[in-house]
């Protein structure tokens, strides 16, 4: 049996609900720590006054469903693509949840942030060197529930190794 991942991040978008968030609650499941994020990017600057209004006034309202729970919710202001990388990268989460998205710009968006992930990919050294190849593949298939693990639902492992400490065991 596989240990659970120590932290996830989990992307709110659009889905300013807790009881029903299924990128929350599966992260939940899956690991030890869950680290809801919200961003605030061009598109949120973008929206009307009013919008703008409900859409604060929905964080407000799931920061204080999270904090009940005793959770929080993150706020970070930036491009999406280099938040997550930086997150992944400062907390050592194994991964990001969101939900699937049917507005274009955000389908645009998803795009953008598989061509980072792709391009990332090329920063690492590879072995064997056809697991680049394989990793390419993979995140060039991912569809919009790409981000809600894989493995969970049709046990097909991410093709990437762990570091492994000093008793042999994998490093999240």
């Amino acid at each position: 049996m596989s240990e659970r991942p120590g932290t996830i991040i989990v992307w709110i978008r659009r889905e300013l609900r807790f009881a029903d968030h299924l990128a929350l609650w599966s992260a939940v499941q899956d690991a030890d720590r869950v680290l809801p994020l919200f961003i605030i990017d061009e598109a949120f600057h973008a929206v009307a006054p009013a919008r703008r209004s409900i859409l604060i006034d929905g964080l407000l309202d799931l920061r204080s469903s999270l904090r009940g729970a005793g959770g929080e919710l993150f706020v970070r202001e930036g491009r999406p693509e280099e938040i997550l990388t930086d997150l992944l990268r400062e907390t050592g989460a194994a991964g990001v949840y969101c939900t699937k998205q049917y507005h274009p710009a955000e389908r645009n968006r998803d795009a953008a942030l598989r061509a980072d992930l792709v391009a990332r990919g090329s920063e690492l050294t590879w072995h064997p060197g056809y697991m680049q190849h394989r990793y390419d593949n993979w995140v060039g298939g991912l569809n919009g529930d790409w981000l809600i693990s894989r493995q969970r639902y049709f046990g097909v492992p991410v093709p990437l190794w762990y570091r492994l400490d000093a008793d042999g065991n994998p490093k999240y």
